[in-house]
């Protein structure tokens, strides 16, 4: 198995940290830009985490689909 290591050819960075986060469950980020600013949004994760597994809301908590 492969393991995260610094090389040659490969830098390894730590994405670990809070993060904004936000459910899109009517599929309408891509076409809001919602990349291109500040998630307008009152929750923050842990990364690394699984969304299913911090937030206590059942439509976080069971939703399949984009999140950003």
């Amino acid at each position: 198995m492969l393991k995260p290591q610094d090389g040659p050819t490969r830098e390894l960075v730590s994405l670990d940290g809070l993060y904004a986060f936000r459910v899109d469950a009517a599929n309408e980020g891509l076409r809001g830009r919602w990349q291109d600013a500040p998630l307008e949004t009152p929750l923050e994760m842990a990364v690394p985490a699984s969304y299913n597994d911090v937030f206590a809301d059942a439509s976080v908590r069971s939703h399949v689909g984009w999140v950003w």
